[in-house]
């Protein structure tokens, strides 16, 4: 969080971090206890909120319809200590859970995303990732929102346009509807940057992926898968292929 920034601009970010998660949370229990797990990686889980309908959420001008919550735990720890203790702090507790999208469907119509809070998995798997994305004259568009403030992001909301991955073969919503990244921070407080990668459920083509070296403003000196194209000839599925010019 940039020191010189006035306290009144702080504080704003705050209520609107807060507001956004009392519409999930009836207290922060399980994001405080999952925010205290240690693991060898020395950066513990970060809690966030990932959704286009947070930039609306986030001014108080409409509740948001589809969220995911991500946790960026490296090692799992959430899932076996802490799966059990996160449905009992939803807000609303007349809700449907699917067990296979891992969507929680609440009274109020918002439907949360919950697989990276109760699945050990590297990718975020979705019904339809695209459902996390608005289209605008920037093209595809999303939103992160951190439970804390992390080192990186100026403003508790981040808004991310030019760096999201997608298949390349498809524009428009389609370009993110059947495998998606987006950069985000794992930790909390001082972080690191990551990728994290979603998933359609039923994925409908065949991909490979390309891996880019990351930058200054996510890391430099390592690699990261962040976009895939169909394949193509006698290549195999996943494999990692040169980045296009």
């Amino acid at each position: 969080m940039d020191q010189n920034r006035n306290t009144t601009t702080i504080k704003t970010e705050a209520l609107q971090r807060n507001w956004v998660f009392d519409l999930v949370f009836r207290d922060y229990t399980w994001i405080e206890a999952a925010h205290n797990v240690e693991n060898p990686l020395q950066r513990r889980p970060g809690v966030a909120l990932v959704g286009y309908d947070l930039i609306q959420a986030c001014h108080g001008s409409k509740n948001p319809s589809y969220l995911a919550l991500i946790v960026n735990d490296w090692c799992g720890d959430v899932y076996y200590s802490l799966r059990d203790k996160l449905f009992p702090t939803f807000r609303e507790q007349d809700f449907d859970f699917d067990e296979e999208s891992t969507e929680v469907t609440f009274q109020s119509g918002l439907v949360l995303h919950v697989g990276d809070a109760i699945q050990v998995q590297e990718w975020v798997r979705l019904r339809d990732p695209s459902r996390l994305f608005g289209l605008n004259d920037k093209g595809v568009q999303t939103a992160v929102l951190y439970f804390e403030p992390v080192e990186g992001a100026k403003e508790a909301l981040t808004i991310i346009d030019s760096d999201i991955g997608g298949v390349v073969n498809f524009s428009g919503k389609e370009y993110v509807t059947h495998m998606c990244s987006i950069p985000m921070h794992i930790g909390v407080g001082r972080t690191i940057p990551i990728t994290r990668c979603f998933q359609a459920i039923k994925l409908q083509h065949k991909l490979v992926g390309f891996k880019k070296r990351g930058d200054k403003k996510y890391g430099s000196g390592f690699t990261l898968m962040d976009s895939w194209r169909l394949v193509e000839g006698y290549e195999r599925e996943w494999s990692i292929v040169e980045t296009p010019q």
